[in-house]
């Protein structure tokens, strides 16, 4: 069983007037994230209405989060540093790079960092298996600011969401009309 039968398990499991909170706390999977959730909740019967908006809200609370408690940590790393130079203590070029990964790093994210940056990164993610539970913290842990990086990440959270819980949305009720919605929901 993987991340979505048992998550898509969960939701259709709660009482009908919990799956809404049920949508919600799967957005904070990682690789099931927003888009997952919503279009789980689709599939269990939520209403695309409710199950689009409680996803993006619990998937933008925990990649912010994350890239906030990230960026809290880089900067006390800095100062850190910083403050040991200052004070005498240790080599002044390696301690003061604002470049604090470690040597260990992923080279696969630097590079994509590197080559797309911020936007590139939180739009193209997804299509390469990024997700912003990773991607965003990956990001200011580069030395990419809190701020833009939240900033994309809403919007590839907004757009990857909505364009897939529409999309679900849309082809339950295109199925219905077409006389196949034996196998659905729940079927997937």
């Amino acid at each position: 069983m993987n991340f979505m039968d048992t998550a898509r398990d969960f939701v259709s499991g709660l009482p009908e007037a919990l799956q809404g909170l049920g949508v919600f706390l799967v957005s904070f999977i990682p690789w099931v994230e927003g888009e997952g959730a919503a279009l789980i909740g689709v599939l269990v019967g939520v209403s695309p209405w409710l199950a689009i908006p409680v996803a993006v809200v619990g998937n933008v609370l925990v990649v912010a989060a994350l890239v906030y408690a990230v960026g809290g940590t880089r900067e006390a790393v800095l100062r850190r540093r910083r403050s040991a130079v200052a004070a005498g203590v240790g080599p002044v070029d390696a301690d003061l790079r604002d470049d604090v990964a470690p040597p260990a790093a992923d080279a696969r994210m630097r590079e994509r960092f590197e080559r797309w940056g911020v936007p590139g990164v939180s739009m193209l993610g997804p299509w390469v298996f990024l997700p912003g539970h990773v991607a965003g913290p990956a990001m200011v842990g580069l030395g990419a600011t809190k701020g833009y990086v939240m900033l994309w990440q809403v919007v590839s959270i907004v757009v990857y969401t909505v364009l897939t819980g529409l999309l679900a949305a849309g082809l339950i009720g295109w199925a219905a009309r077409a006389g196949v919605e034996a196998s659905l929901p729940g079927a997937f």
